[in-house]
């Protein structure tokens, strides 16, 4: 799911009519749990932190940003650091899984994300006028 739709009130609904769901989400949402939001944790590449209440399960993982998920369908990952020799981080179950199946509007915002520069373009008067 897309952050926009990703509610706990809604996973738990979901998850009494049988329907599996994962989704990244926003930390400052207000039902995410606080303590696991970026004040609270100081976290390096590759660390993981996970809440669990019910059947939900919100977890932070580190990569070159903080990653937020939360899911009903995913076993809670075990917490600390998991890194290769390179430095690499090594990706949950529940991140994996979203990258796999995440929809097209998810690929455009990490890939206007990405660059930093907004760009903008000149009318071919102003150009002509003002160059």
């Amino acid at each position: 799911m897309d952050n926009y739709f990703t509610l706990p009130a809604l996973f738990g609904d979901l998850f009494q009519r049988k329907i599996s769901a994962c989704g990244t989400v926003r930390h400052d949402k207000r039902a995410i749990p606080r303590n696991i939001g970026p004040k609270s944790i100081k976290m390096k590449r590759g660390d993981t932190a996970t809440r669990i209440r019910g059947t939900l399960r919100a977890v932070r993982w580190k990569d070159r940003r903080d990653v937020y998920i939360l899911s009903n369908m995913h076993a809670p990952p075990v917490e600390g650091n998991f890194t290769q020799i390179s430095g690499k981080a090594i990706k949950t179950h529940a991140v994996e899984d979203y990258n796999a199946y995440m929809g097209f509007v998810d690929k455009s915002d990490r890939m206007v994300n990405s660059y930093r520069i907004v760009r903008r373009t000149w009318k071919w008067t102003k150009k002509l006028f003002f160059t």
